[in-house]
């Protein structure tokens, strides 16, 4: 009988010790739901009509104090659309373009800001009112995760001027 009442004394040493511990916050665990976007990235375009060209640049930075790293499931970062009054889409900068099908992991340290330029040709685009969609592409899981994807993302009215005229 001492033996098994050893055992069982031995039993609850173990079972106290395999639980201790489990009460405490662990740091590395993150216990909340997703942080507030406005709090980490801060993403900004800026677009002027030179010619027959609207020049975006676009610009992404780490507000968050901390690394951040952005997953993109291709080699795609970013996409430009442009919609007319009625709606339809004019004008995507990916199409045609072919990405690497691989993930794409970007990682920013802590108030780094990355930029990137892009021209969209206006040879077939008539002067006039357009609205203007400027967007990063990470993953879906991402986005998620994020918890507020349009952070990423800057839609405005534009005025593309005729520019046949000029010299």
């Amino acid at each position: 009988m001492k033996f098994v009442h050893g055992c069982i004394a031995v039993l609850a040493v173990f079972l106290m010790v395999a639980c201790n511990g489990q009460e405490k916050n662990d740091d590395v665990i993150p216990t909340g739901g997703a942080e507030n976007m406005d709090n980490i990235w801060a993403f900004e375009v800026d677009v002027e009509q030179k010619d027959d060209m609207l020049h975006v640049e676009m610009s992404l930075e780490n507000v968050s104090g901390k690394g951040q790293t952005l997953v993109f499931p291709t080699s795609q970062v970013y996409d430009i659309t442009l919609s007319n009054a009625q709606g339809e889409m004019i004008y995507r900068h990916s199409d045609g373009y072919m990405y690497t099908q691989q993930i794409v992991e970007v990682h920013y340290k802590a108030d780094e800001k990355k930029a990137f330029t892009e021209t969209v040709p206006l040879k077939n685009i008539p002067a006039g009112t357009y609205t203007m969609s400027v967007y990063l592409t990470p993953s879906q899981q991402e986005l998620k995760k994020l918890g507020d994807e349009n952070v990423l993302t800057d839609t405005f009215e534009i005025e593309i001027k005729d520019m046949s005229s000029a010299s």
